[in-house]
């Protein structure tokens, strides 16, 4: 460290300890939110909980990863979430579940075959996978991709909805009480929407179904 002190992965400024980002970096999006279904106006689904604010060092790590092909930057995008979660991640996930104390699926947005060759790894699962081993919680890759579609980044929100549409099928139902489908971005919701309701056609009438999202700058009131 003395001839190679550790430096944050997006600005280059000095930190503590390597693999993390500066405090000024974490500022900029560090913005939990959590939002139920009718507040959010999305379907199928009960709840959202975004982490953080797509915007600053996180947005700039998750450019990185996903279109530079920065794979060695994979490791600190996941210690930023272990960092959001402990922060304020089960503060909201508690919010939106009251008083529920049963298991908690984790189930991660399916990344078709296409783009998990070109990017060369699966973002979803690389960030969350800690989460589905901690005590009470379950990692469920229970969704697939049905079709290959348009990169959604390319899309309206109109456009991001359709293009979705029969996208996602459940392989199988977990058994867990709740049922949280995770994912990188939140943008406009329909990817979330279509896995939620991909797992309420498999028989999740009655499962509480819920998304969560690393980053969002989707405009809507949090729960305070």
């Amino acid at each position: 460290d003395f001839f190679y002190p550790p430096v944050c992965a997006v600005c280059g400024e000095t930190v503590e300890d390597s693999g993390r980002l500066c405090d000024r970096c974490r500022a900029q999006a560090a913005h939990a939110r959590a939002y139920t279904a009718r507040e959010a106006g999305f379907m199928h689904i009960d709840g959202v909980l975004a982490l953080a604010r797509y915007r600053g060092g996180l947005q700039t790590l998750l450019h990185k990863v996903k279109f530079s092909g920065q794979k060695e930057l994979l490791p600190l995008l996941a210690g930023e979430f272990e960092f959001l979660w402990e922060m304020s991640g089960k503060a909201g996930l508690g919010k939106l579940l009251g008083t529920y104390g049963g298991g908690v699926a984790v189930i991660p947005v399916p990344t078709d075959e296409q783009r998990l060759l070109a990017r060369g790894c699966d973002l979803p699962k690389v960030i969350f996978q800690a989460l589905g081993r901690r005590p009470n919680y379950a990692w469920r890759e229970c969704l697939k991709r049905c079709a290959v579609k348009r990169p959604q980044y390319e899309l309206t929100g109109l456009q991001r909805r359709n293009n979705m549409a029969g996208a996602v099928a459940a392989e199988y139902l977990p058994e867990e009480g709740v049922l949280l489908i995770v994912d990188d971005i939140l943008t406009t919701g329909a990817t979330l929407c279509e896995c939620a309701r991909a797992l309420r056609a498999a028989g999740g009438e009655k499962k509480i179904i819920l998304g969560l999202a690393l980053a969002s700058d989707a405009q809507n009131p949090a729960l305070d």
